[in-house]
């Protein structure tokens, strides 16, 4: 084997290692994670938001989803799921959008996974008959 074979091996080996690590740190954070989303008040809702919440990982992908209430927190009005990615280390970036009659927002979250649980902090931009709106939110999760 020639010098620069050798090394093209050494490359190669290394770097199916590195993508082999990552990927099994990845798994470590793989499951159902349960918690609370908690939201500020906005100015048409009747107070905070404060309700359960759940998150799959799979390897680096993460999925979620969370009931949506009206205004008053009374009524269940749809279903909020969002997906994003979990880094090796635990960092987590996560989307979404919901849509309603009058209403709509879209949403990110960001935080940090450990093993047995985490906290993500994000804003939701909603819309309400045209007029737009922000609100503060964070996620606290446990598996």
């Amino acid at each position: 084997m020639k010098h620069t074979e050798r090394i093209e091996l050494i490359v190669s080996c290394v770097a199916c290692l590195s993508a082999a690590t990552v990927g099994a740190a990845a798994a470590d954070f793989d499951g159902t994670w349960h918690g609370r989303l908690t939201c500020a008040k906005l100015s048409f809702t009747k107070g905070t938001q404060n309700v359960p919440i759940e998150m799959t990982v799979s390897g680096t992908s993460v999925s979620f989803s969370r009931q949506v209430y009206n205004p008053d927190n009374t009524a269940v009005v749809g279903t909020e799921q969002g997906s994003g990615t979990v880094s090796a280390t635990g960092a987590v970036s996560l989307s979404s959008s919901w849509k309603g009659n009058r209403s709509a927002y879209t949403a990110s979250y960001s935080g940090t996974l450990s093993a047995k649980g985490g906290t993500l902090r994000g804003t939701q931009n909603w819309t309400l008959d045209g007029k737009a709106e922000s609100r503060s939110c964070s996620i606290a999760l446990r598996r």
